[in-house]
């Protein structure tokens, strides 16, 4: 995930916000494909957060865990009803595209807002993924 850190060094340089971010686990059993399947979901929540969120800091986590990749993305920013509400003629692409990333790994995708204020995205992938039944067997 060298490219990921890189990618989120630059983007909060280029937006003027801070992105504190922490990756724990092995990510030496992640298959390629959910590898780049996590970059996009976390530079589209990225862009969203900024761009319609207008956030300053960004939070993400993520967890390569022995049974599953949990990745959490918080900003607090304005929220994701505020933000629905402002931009009604937005038809969520970049929701729209987290979500069905996620479904192609068999996972769990939920956007929330936070009580504090912000938005909450919880990526939730069980290792078994259909890519790894294919690699294993």
């Amino acid at each position: 995930f060298a490219r990921l850190r890189t990618y989120l060094d630059d983007f909060a340089k280029l937006n003027d916000i801070r992105i504190d971010y922490q990756i724990a686990g092995n990510e030496i059993n992640v298959p390629t494909e959910l590898k780049q399947g996590i970059y996009r979901i976390i530079s589209e929540a990225c862009g969203d957060a900024v761009r319609h969120g207008e956030c300053h800091v960004i939070h993400v986590k993520l967890d390569l865990l022995a049974e599953k990749n949990v990745l959490v993305i918080q900003d607090d920013g304005i929220g994701i009803n505020a933000h629905s509400n402002k931009d009604k003629k937005v038809k969520g692409i970049g929701l729209h595209n987290m979500q069905n990333i996620v479904r192609s790994f068999d996972g769990k995708f939920s956007i929330t807002e936070r009580h504090q204020g912000g938005t909450e995205v919880i990526v939730d992938i069980p290792y078994k993924t259909k890519i790894m039944q294919e690699v294993i067997g």
